[in-house]
C-alpha cells in the first residue's frame, strides 16, 4: 500500500489500517492428503510469538494457471530424470509444455528467457550444495554413515560424483571435461577418478 497515494499518517497516534495479508504455497507433488492450510507454528522448535497461516494451492485438473504451473513442474521432473540437468532436458521441457499447451502463451513470448534461466539454475553451485546436503541427510538417516559430519562429507562426494556422471552421460563429456565444467577441487578429482576406475 502506498502511504503517499492514500494519504496515510504513519507518524500519528491513530491506527493505520493495512490490507489483510494472504500467503500461498503451490504444492507440485503427488500426495493427495495435503491440508488446505499450513501453520508456521507447526515448524517451531520451541514456543513462538507469531502465527502464520499459509493456504496450499495445488493442481485441480481445471487447466487454470496453478494447474498449468503444477504440470510444468511435473514435466520438468520427468525430463530431468531422463536427461539430467542438461540443455537437452531444458529443450524437452519447453517442447513438451508448448506441445501440451502448458503455459504456452507465456512460453511463446519468453521461451529464450525461460531457457536461459533454467540452464542457469541447473548449472549454479547452490543447486549442487542443496543436492549434496539431501544426499548426506538421507545417508545419515538410513544409518549408512556414523555421524552427521561424516555423513555430510560422504554425501557431498556422492553428489559430486553423480553430477560428473550425469554430465558425462547427458553431454558426452570425458571424466576430465566433466570435472573441469563443474570446477571440482583436486582432492575431489582424485576421489572421482578412483570411483570411476572401480565402477569400470
Amino acid at each position: 500500500m502506498n502511504a503517499e497515494e492514500h494519504k496515510l499518517n504513519l507518524y500519528g497516534t491513530a491506527a493505520v489500517t493495512i490490507p489483510r495479508p494472504e500467503l500461498y504455497v503451490v504444492y507440485t507433488g503427488d500426495r493427495k492428503d495435503i491440508p488446505e492450510f499450513l501453520y508456521l507454528s507447526n515448524l517451531y522448535e520451541g514456543e513462538g510469538s507469531a502465527e502464520v497461516k499459509v493456504r496450499v494451492l495445488q493442481g485441480n485438473g481445471t487447466g487454470d494457471i496453478i494447474d498449468q504451473y503444477v504440470r510444468f513442474c511435473k514435466i520438468s521432473d520427468e525430463e530431468r530424470k531422463k536427461h539430467g540437468r542438461s540443455k537437452k532436458a531444458v529443450e524437452e521441457i519447453l517442447r513438451r509444455c508448448i506441445e501440451e499447451d502448458v503455459l504456452s502463451p507465456f512460453l511463446a513470448t519468453r521461451q529464450k528467457e525461460v531457457a536461459e534461466i533454467m540452464v542457469t539454475l541447473f548449472d549454479q553451485e547452490k543447486v549442487m550444495e542443496i543436492h549434496d546436503y539431501h544426499i548426506a541427510e538421507a545417508a545419515r538417516r538410513d544409518g549408512i554413515l556414523k555421524g552427521r559430519a561424516e555423513g555430510h562429507a560422504e554425501g557431498r562426494i556422492e553428489g559430486i560424483f553423480a553430477s560428473v556422471q550425469n554430465l558425462m552421460a547427458s553431454m558426452g563429456l570425458t571424466l576430465e571435461q566433466a570435472m573441469n565444467a563443474l570446477n571440482i577441487s583436486e582432492e575431489d578429482r582424485s576421489t572421482c577418478r578412483g570411483r570411476m576406475k572401480n565402477s569400470n
